[in-house]
């Protein structure tokens, strides 16, 4: 079964996407961009505009990506 994962952290978001068969895992595609969501950040601990565009952006390719890897699961 192939699965991605899409992780969002404060300065980057990621893509792994794996043909998980059991105990074993096969890396299939991994991919990274900076897109610095905690960016002025701040004490009120809104997120910008920009920052949130730039996410949703490496989100959305991500998960086109994951589909054209044919993964069952996002």
């Amino acid at each position: 079964m192939i699965k991605a994962i899409i992780d969002i952290g404060t300065n980057s978001t990621r893509l792994a996407v794996a043909n998980c068969q059991g105990e074993n895992v096969e890396m299939i595609k991994s991919d990274i961009a900076v897109t610095r969501i905690g960016e002025q950040l701040g004490e009120e601990k809104i997120i910008k505009p920009m920052p949130l565009a730039r996410t949703v952006a490496a989100v959305s390719r991500f998960v086109d990506q994951a589909k054209t890897l044919k993964s069952e699961n996002i």
